[in-house]
């Protein structure tokens, strides 16, 4: 059975690049699942689900948006959602018996075939990017279903340790001035630290001829970059992109290239480049 690609998003800001991370997940033999509520050409190949209809229906996002406090300066509506979107993910896979699914967000342009890449990782329960970032991630339903649980039932107890240190945190931040604070992925690093460390993979691991999960495509991660554009330097012998790991030496294979932020920039024409794609 395909492992397919999903993304899960909500038209809450740009998303004008989505057109392209769907043709490249396609290009690869991937099944390409999309659930959100952005206008979706049906030629780029895409099975599309709508995420409102998903989100009425649940009992458990309802009860999220209730329980949820917002401990982040960032926008409180994007924070929220970022943890809603693994209770929409998670119920997808059960409406649809789908067992194990590659999360990607809507700024990831992913070059590989999931099914296979995900033989190296089936021990796991899910994988993560720095044991924090799920930006481009394998889950089995076991997997997600449980940090679903494990979030949401931190979120019902605010008189439980685990809610009292999520709080303290965002306090302290706020006391030295910091930006940020809680989001969807402190609570999955705390998860894969505590709960489950044995049990959640890292992609982000130069591992002989095995594809790199890009972290941040900003960050250098021991990659030579670009100076010029700040971001990592990228050659394309297709149908793979590769970039040189100057730690070791040696030309390492993308399997993504995440470009968060203001690096969404460059999407389409990294796109284009990767398929020698004219004007």
């Amino acid at each position: 059975m395909k492992v397919p690609v999903v993304i899960v998003n909500k038209h809450l800001s740009d998303s004008s690049d989505l057109e392209y991370v769907i043709k490249t997940a396609k290009r690869y033999d991937n099944r390409v699942v999309f659930i959100g509520d952005d206008p979706i050409d049906a030629a780029w190949g895409a099975e599309v689900y709508d995420i409102n209809s998903s989100m009425n229906r649940s009992k458990d996002c309802s009860e999220f948006i209730e329980t949820y406090v917002n401990m982040s300066t960032n926008n409180p509506h994007i924070e929220l959602f970022c943890f809603l979107r693994w209770i929409v993910l998670r119920d997808w896979m059960k409406d649809n018996n789908v067992k194990v699914v590659l999360h990607i967000d809507r700024d990831v342009l992913y070059f590989a075939d999931a099914t296979s890449e995900y033989q190296r990782y089936s021990n796991f329960e899910f994988t993560l990017s720095w044991k924090t970032a799920a930006h481009c991630s394998f889950f089995t339903f076991d997997g997600l279903d449980a940090f679903c649980n494990y979030f949401m039932n931190i979120y019902r107890n605010k008189d439980s340790f685990d809610f009292s240190r999520l709080s303290s945190e965002f306090q302290v931040r706020q006391h030295y001035g910091l930006e940020g604070g809680v989001c969807d992925m402190t609570l999955f690093e705390k998860y894969a630290r505590f709960e489950k460390p044995y049990r959640i993979g890292e992609v982000s691991v130069v591992s002989g001829s095995n594809g790199y999960y890009d972290h941040m495509v900003s960050i250098s991660e021991d990659f030579e970059m670009d100076e010029e554009l700040g971001i990592k330097k990228i050659n394309f012998n297709t149908p793979w992109p590769y970039g040189q790991n100057v730690r070791l030496n040696q030309s390492v294979r993308f399997s993504c290239l995440h470009f968060q932020g203001p690096n969404k920039k460059f999407i389409y024409p990294v796109y284009k480049s990767a398929f020698n794609m004219k004007e």
